[in-house]
């Protein structure tokens, strides 16, 4: 993503943040699809410049990439290539987050197949 391209996203993440948006989807389009990991540049600067929840889509490729994504500042994690397109199920990506200190929910039913 060009630096101009960024700075657009993080100027436009401030300004709806500053109307009243409850959260922000930030859907790195470039990465979208590819299985090649969050754009983490994307998430961490977005993340710092709002006081509201970011949810990091668009790229994930492994439960490691939402990892990173939340440490990079993400409040949560959205992945759809990553379920189509590997044998990698949401559960997994949970206990990924979970295995790192960060809280999320397993319901019951999950829970049977830890």
């Amino acid at each position: 993503m060009s630096f101009r391209i960024r700075v657009a996203a993080i100027a436009s993440a401030v300004a709806v943040a500053a109307i009243g948006a409850g959260e922000i989807l930030l859907q790195s389009v470039p990465q979208d699809g590819t299985l090649s990991g969050y754009d983490l540049g994307l998430v961490e600067a977005v993340s710092k410049a709002v006081a509201i929840p970011v949810i990091a889509s668009g790229g994930c490729g492994s439960p490691l990439d939402a990892v990173a994504a939340v440490k990079a500042g993400a409040t949560a994690v959205a992945a759809g290539a990553l379920y189509a397109f590997t044998n990698t199920t949401p559960l997994d990506v949970k206990i990924a987050l979970r295995d790192a200190g960060y809280p999320v929910r397993i319901s019951a039913t999950e829970a049977m197949r830890l």
